[in-house]
C-alpha cells in the first residue's frame, strides 16, 4: 500500500521538476518560426515593390530611338469613340447578360449555397475579345473544391477552383492571370503537347522497370535522363504559359504587377505549391516569379491600344449556362476575321531586342539585336541597334570594347544601306 502511495505521488509531480517543460521545448522552434512564418512571406511582397508598381515598364529617357523597328500593326482608336464604344457595350452587359447570369447557380445537387458567373464572365470575356479570341466558344467552370487550382482541356475549356477564386475575389487582375494563364495553355497546343509527353514517359517508366527487373543499372539511368528532360518540357511550358498571359493581360489592360498576387501567395503557402521534387510537372514557384517580372521588364506598350482597338472593333460576346448548370459559355463572335497572333521566334526576340534597349537594359539589348544580326545579316535596322546599344554602354561603362563593337555594327550598317540618314546620324555619333 505504501509503494502505492508513491507511486501515485510521484506521478502527480509536474513534469517540469524533473526535465524540461513545453515552454523550453517550444523556445526550440523559435527560429523556425521567424524563418518559416507566412506573415514574413508575404510581407515581403507586398505591397508590390516600386521596381514592379506600374503597368508598363518605363522607358529611358536618355536612349536614342531612331523608330525604325515595328513590333505591331494594327490602327489606334481615338479615345473618345473608345469610352463611347465601352458605353454602349455597357449598356448591353447590363441588360442583356447580366439577367442570363445573375440567377443563382448550384455548384452540386446538394449544395444549398451558389455561384454567381457575372464577375468570371466580364474578366474572361474581356480578354476574348481584347486578343481576338473571339474564334471559338470559350466553356468556363467554377468547381466546389478547397483545393487551390485551376486547370484547362480539350481546346476550349478552363476551370477555376472555389479555392483559388475566392482567395483572389478582389483582385480581377489575379482573375485575369489565372484564366489567361490557362487559355494560353490552350493557345499554344500545351494540352497536345503535354499529352505526346505523357505517353513517351508512361512507355519510359515501363522500360525502366524491365531494366531494373533485369538488374541494368545502365538502363535505367539512361531512362531517368530521358524523363527528366520530358518533365524540363513540361515546366517549360508552364513558364511560356505565364508569359503569354501578361501578352493576354497587358493587352485587356490589366495590371501584371498586381496580378503577381497569385504567384507571390502560391510561394507563401508551401502546400499549395504544385510541384514535389524532382519528378514534378510545374517549376518551383520562386523561379515562376523570377520568370514573371523579367517578362514584365519587356512588355510592349502598344499591347494596351491593340487591345482598345480589338475591344472597339468587336462585339460584346453573349453568354450561356451550360448543359450541366455549374459552368458558363461564351460564344464565340460572328463574322470573325482577326485572330490571335502567336509571336514566333523572330518577333519574339524582335521585342526583347527593342524593350530592353529601350528600357535602359543595353547588355540584353546587345545580346538580343546580334542574334537577330547573325540570323539575318542584310537587315541594316539590326545592325543599327546593336551599334546603338554599344554605344549606350560605352558611355555608361568608358570601357573600350564596347565601343569598339558599338564602331564594328555601325560599319555593317553602313556598307548596308549607306544613304539612310538614321545611318549617317549614327555613325556621326560613334565615330
Amino acid at each position: 500500500m505504501k509503494k502505492l502511495l508513491i507511486s501515485l505521488l510521484i506521478l502527480s509531480i509536474p513534469t517540469c521538476a524533473w526535465g524540461k517543460s513545453y515552454l523550453d521545448s517550444q523556445l526550440k522552434k523559435v527560429k523556425d518560426n521567424v524563418k518559416y512564418n507566412s506573415v514574413q512571406t508575404l510581407k515581403k511582397n507586398y505591397p508590390i515593390t516600386p521596381e514592379y508598381d506600374r503597368v508598363l515598364p518605363a522607358v529611358s529617357k536618355e536612349t536614342y530611338d531612331p523608330k525604325l523597328l515595328k513590333l505591331l500593326d494594327y490602327t489606334p482608336v481615338d479615345e473618345k469613340d473608345y469610352e463611347a464604344k465601352l458605353a454602349k457595350d455597357e449598356q448591353i452587359y447590363e441588360t442583356e447578360i447580366y439577367p442570363q447570369l445573375k440567377k443563382k447557380t448550384r455548384i452540386s445537387a446538394d449544395d444549398i449555397q451558389a455561384v454567381d458567373f457575372y464577375k468570371l464572365y466580364r474578366i474572361s470575356e474581356k480578354l476574348i475579345r481584347a486578343n481576338n479570341l473571339d474564334y471559338i466558344n470559350w466553356r468556363i467552370a467554377v468547381r466546389k473544391t478547397e483545393d487551390i487550382n485551376a486547370t484547362s482541356s480539350d481546346a476550349n475549356f478552363v476551370k477555376i477552383n472555389t479555392g483559388l477564386y475566392d482567395t483572389f475575389y478582389n483582385n480581377d487582375d489575379a482573375i485575369a492571370f489565372i484564366m489567361a494563364h490557362e487559355m494560353s495553355h490552350l493557345i499554344l497546343g500545351h494540352s497536345k503537347h503535354q499529352g505526346e509527353i505523357t505517353t513517351k514517359m508512361e512507355q519510359g517508366y515501363k522500360s525502366m522497370q524491365m531494366s531494373a527487373a533485369l538488374g541494368n543499372a545502365l538502363g535505367v539511368s539512361a531512362v531517368q535522363t530521358t524523363m527528366l528532360k520530358y518533365l524540363k518540357d513540361m515546366r517549360d511550358m508552364e513558364y511560356m504559359a505565364d508569359s503569354e498571359a501578361i501578352i493576354l493581360l497587358t493587352r485587356a489592360g490589366y495590371s501584371p504587377a498586381k496580378a503577381l498576387d497569385v504567384l507571390n501567395t502560391f510561394d507563401t503557402y508551401a502546400e499549395v505549391r504544385p510541384w514535389y521534387g524532382w519528378y514534378n510537372s510545374h517549376p518551383e514557384t520562386a523561379k515562376r516569379i523570377e520568370s514573371f517580372k523579367e517578362n514584365m521588364t519587356v512588355i510592349n506598350p502598344e499591347w494596351v491600344e491593340e487591345g482598345k482597338a480589338n475591344i472597339y472593333n468587336s462585339d460584346v460576346l453573349n453568354v450561356k449556362k451550360s448543359s450541366d448548370r455549374v459552368s458558363f459559355v461564351i460564344d464565340k463572335g460572328e463574322n470573325v476575321t482577326d485572330f490571335y497572333n502567336v509571336e514566333d521566334l523572330t518577333q519574339r526576340v524582335s521585342r526583347l531586342a527593342y524593350m530592353s534597349y529601350l528600357n535602359g537594359n543595353y547588355e540584353n539589348a546587345v545580346k538580343y539585336f546580334y542574334k537577330l544580326a547573325k540570323a539575318d545579316e542584310s537587315n541594316y535596322v539590326y545592325w543599327l541597334y546593336c551599334a546603338l546599344a554599344n554605344k549606350a554602354l560605352y558611355d555608361n561603362t568608358k570601357q573600350n570594347k564596347y565601343l569598339k563593337q558599338a564602331e564594328k555594327s555601325i560599319e555593317k550598317a553602313v556598307r548596308l544601306k549607306p544613304e539612310d540618314a538614321e545611318v549617317k546620324k549614327v555613325y556621326s555619333m560613334i565615330k
